[in-house]
């Protein structure tokens, strides 16, 4: 299975990939887990998912959760319009 069926079933979601500025992989969809729009971030690197949980949590509250699948390291965030 790969990574976005992987998150879709996680998060009971319909997770669509997009571009994004950052180069990591990410992901935005409706989450019926979370019954709301949600924003996700895979990282290669547990410190870097780390790091933007912490910043992030210091500017706002979008931060829903964070987990690993497959040795990569998961951000998901309330998606807010750019």
């Amino acid at each position: 299975m790969i990574l976005i069926e992987k998150l879709n079933q996680k998060l009971q979601s319909n997770l669509k990939p997009i571009n994004h500025e950052s180069l990591n992989k990410t992901f935005v969809g409706y989450s019926n887990l979370y019954q709301q729009s949600v924003f996700v971030k895979q990282f290669a690197k547990e410190q870097g998912c780390y790091t933007e949980e912490t910043v992030t949590r210091q500017m706002n509250d979008r931060v829903i959760t964070t987990f690993s699948i497959d040795n990569r390291y998961i951000l998901v965030l309330k998606d807010v319009e750019p």
